[in-house]
Order: C-alpha cells, then structure tokens, then sequence
C-alpha cells in the first residue's frame, strides 16, 4: 500500500500555499482498513504520517515534511443519510468526497451509495421530497474535499450567517495512533481537536453533515 515518492508522484509534495515538501513514500487507501493498516505500519517504525486531502489548502497543512504521505481522494463516496425527530436531513461521506459532487448530489438528490443497506429508507423517501438542501459552511473552493473542510473548519461566505464547518458537523469517524477507527459524536471538545486540527490527531474517514433547507 505504500509506494516510493517517485518522479510521478511529485505533484503530490505542494499544495495551493505553494510551498514544497518531502516524503519517503505515498499511499491513496481506499478502505478503513487500509487507513487502520497504514497508520499501524508507519507508527511501528516511528514514521510520521501527513494526511492530504485535494491540496487546496493555502496554509501548508498537506505539504509533508518528510515520512509518509497519506492522501485521502480515493475515499470519496457518500456513505448513509438519515433524519432527525426534528426533520433535518444528515448525510455521512467520505473524506475525499469533494464540495462539487456535494453540491451535485444535493441538487440532483442523485447518491452513488456504495452499500444501499446503509442509507434509511424512509429518510431517502423523505429526503426525495423535501426542499432541495445545502451544506451552509460551504466553501467557494468546489475543489477541495469534505475532509479537508473539516479539518481546517473551512468556511465560504455562507459563515457570515451559519458560522465554520464545526457548526454543521455532527460526528465523525478518525484513525488515531492507536490504529483503530474510533466513532466521536456527542463530545464537541473531543471533536473539536480534529476539526480543524490539519490531522495532526488522526485521520478522518467518515464526516456526518448536518444539512438545511436551501434558501430561496
């Protein structure tokens, strides 16, 4: 799973900062597991882990500064959604699931689930016929992807009235040093050290977003 930081992978070094790291190899996981496997490899040979998403961070949060290069684009599907008592809509995705398939996805009501049995029927059904909604943190880059949202706690111009990514997470899954995925929901001070972390505490494979009624 992880391969030489050879010549076709030096794109990967730099990000929108335009600063230029190092590494001594890459992986692009496309499972869990995978992530739960690297993180365990490099762990037991002390090699220190960046998490990158889709590189369009201007803070140098995704440039490596030696070790391995996890990059987080092949883990990009929606996952479930669900409904609350209150009616709000929750959609669970992947890190690498990027702002315009979220946006797509919304408007067309359009998922490619991986595994049907995870989404809610009666919330798909509800969801089918409801307004069409948003993601308010949203941020105006189309490019850059959920996970990287939610670690920088990104925002666009929707945080001026709805606030940064924090505000419409509701729970996330994340790899810690420990190799295990570990399921954090009700504890806003633990969730708040990944959320815009950079993943410098564990590695985000699953976000739950919390979705509104789109305005007219």
């Amino acid at each position: 799973m992880l391969k030489p930081l050879s010549e076709q992978y030096v794109s990967f070094l730099h990000d929108e900062s335009r600063l230029v790291g190092q590494a001594d190899d890459i992986s692009f996981p496309k499972t869990v597991e995978e992530v739960k496997a690297i993180v365990s490899q490099c762990l037991s040979s002390n090699k220190p882990v960046t998490v990158q998403g889709s590189r369009t961070g201007i803070c140098g949060g995704a440039v490596p500064l030696r070790g391995h290069l996890m990059n987080l684009s092949e883990l990009n599907q929606p996952l479930g959604l669900t409904r609350d008592d209150d009616g709000a809509f929750y959609l669970t995705v992947q890190p690498g699931y990027l702002l315009s398939s979220l946006r797509r996805d919304l408007r067309t009501r359009r998922f490619e689930w991986p595994d049907p049995a995870l989404v809610n029927p009666v919330a798909l059904a509800a969801f089918s016929q409801a307004p069409e909604q948003f993601w308010p943190p949203d941020p105006s880059e189309l490019t850059a992807s959920i996970g990287g949202s939610a670690s920088t706690n990104g925002r666009g111009p929707g945080a001026f009235k709805y606030g940064s990514a924090a505000n419409f997470i509701s729970s996330i899954q994340v790899v810690m040093s420990d190799g295990e995925a570990h399921e954090i929901t009700d504890d806003m001070k633990i969730m708040e050290a990944f959320i815009g972390g950079e993943g410098m505490f564990g590695v985000i494979t699953a976000v739950t977003l919390r979705l509104k009624r789109k305005p007219e």
